[in-house]
């Protein structure tokens, strides 16, 4: 689908895919370890992987995950 979308200049379906793509993975690591999944802003998410990755860790997704908002807000 990424090729397909590229070759008809159709950009956004692949950032919004890469998005949701984070989203379900944070989901997916809190459901595991917490039980539970963010509910609400995207950002609820960060608040609860908070408790489960290591300082560093959670300073890389953070960084990662925003910038993925911030393309979100753009489209």
């Amino acid at each position: 689908m990424a090729k397909i979308a590229i070759k008809e200049k159709a950009y956004d379906n692949p950032a919004m895919s890469a998005i949701h793509s984070a989203i379900n993975a944070l989901d997916a690591l809190t459901t595991s370890y917490l039980g539970k999944r963010a509910s609400g802003e995207h950002t609820n998410a960060l608040a609860l992987i908070k408790g489960i990755l290591t300082q560093k860790e959670y300073a890389e997704t953070e960084k990662q995950f925003g910038s993925l908002l911030s393309l979100e807000k753009r489209l």
